[in-house]
C-alpha cells in the first residue's frame, strides 16, 4: 500500500507534527515551516501516495469572509484575511484581529508554493487539505472531546481507532494531541488514495495577481457505509 503523510501544521517557526502511515505502521516526526521555508520534499518521493495537511490552503472568494470548506467542516477560522496584506498584518482593513493567523500563513504559503500538486488543480494531485476534527466526526463520533478541556479522552479515542484499524505505532502507547491530529490527517490522505473520501467546499482557484489560492477543498474520509463522492 502507498505510503501517506499527515501533517498537523503549526505557525511559521513552530513545530508541525508528521505522521507517516504505510501498511499498518505509523511513525512520527516533526518539521518547522517558515515564511520562506515551504518545501515539501515528500511530494517528490515516488512512494508517497498523498500528503494531507491541517492548514487552510487559500483565502475566500472576493467579498466573502470565510471559505465554503471552512463552513462545511466547521473549522474555527470564522474569518480569514481577504488579501496578503491583511494576512501579513493579522488584522483586517476594518480593524478586526484575525485568529489562528500563524496557521493561516503556513497553509497559504505551503499550498501556494506547491500548487501544481494540489487536489482540484493537478491532473494527478498529491497534496490535499483536511481538518482533524472533521475526520474524527466522520470516523469516530459526531461529538469530539475538547482537545483543550479533555485532551486525554480525545487522544484515547484516536488511539482506540488506531487499534481497531490494526495500526501500530512502535514506542508510543497513546499519541499526544498533536500526534493524534497528524494521524487523523494521514487517515484522510489514505482515504483519498483508496477512493473513499469526500470533498467539502469549492474547487481551488489560482489568483496570480494576488499570489494565493482562493477557496479549495477540505477532504475527509467517507463515513463507514457511505459511498464516496
Amino acid at each position: 500500500m502507498s505510503r501517506v503523510l499527515g501533517i498537523d501544521a503549526g505557525g511559521p517557526g513552530k513545530s508541525s507534527y508528521l505522521a507517516f502511515l504505510q501498511d499498518d505502521r505509523i511513525t512520527f516526526s516533526q518539521c518547522v515551516f517558515g515564511e520562506d521555508e515551504t518545501d515539501l520534499p515528500w511530494l517528490r518521493d515516488d512512494d508517497m501516495g498523498r500528503i494531507a495537511i491541517d492548514a487552510p490552503q487559500g483565502l475566500p472568494r472576493a467579498g466573502e469572509k470565510r471559505r465554503a470548506a471552512d463552513a462545511a467542516a466547521h473549522t474555527p477560522t470564522g474569518r480569514l484575511p481577504a488579501t496578503r496584506g491583511e494576512m501579513a498584518r493579522g488584522i483586517t482593513d476594518d480593524g478586526k484581529r484575525l485568529v489562528y493567523i500563524g496557521l493561516v500563513r503556513t497553509g497559504v504559503e505551503v499550498f501556494w508554493a506547491n500548487c501544481r500538486y494540489v487536489f482540484g488543480l493537478a491532473s494527478q494531485p498529491r497534496l490535499v487539505e483536511t481538518y482533524p476534527r472533521a475526520v474524527f466526526r466522520a470516523l469516530i463520533s459526531p461529538r469530539p472531546p475538547s482537545k483543550r478541556n479533555d485532551p486525554y479522552s480525545y487522544c484515547d479515542a484516536v488511539a482506540e481507532l488506531m487499534r481497531c484499524l490494526g495500526l501500530s505505532c512502535p514506542g508510543v502507547e497513546i499519541p499526544s494531541v498533536d500526534q493524534c491530529d497528524a494521524v487523523l490527517c494521514a487517515l484522510a490522505a489514505r482515504a483519498v488514495v483508496e477512493g473513499r473520501a469526500e470533498r467539502l467546499g469549492r474547487k481551488p482557484v489560482i489568483r496570480k495577481r494576488d499570489q494565493v489560492l482562493r477557496e479549495g477543498y477540505i477532504v475527509i474520509p467517507s463515513p463507514p457505509g457511505i459511498p464516496a463522492t
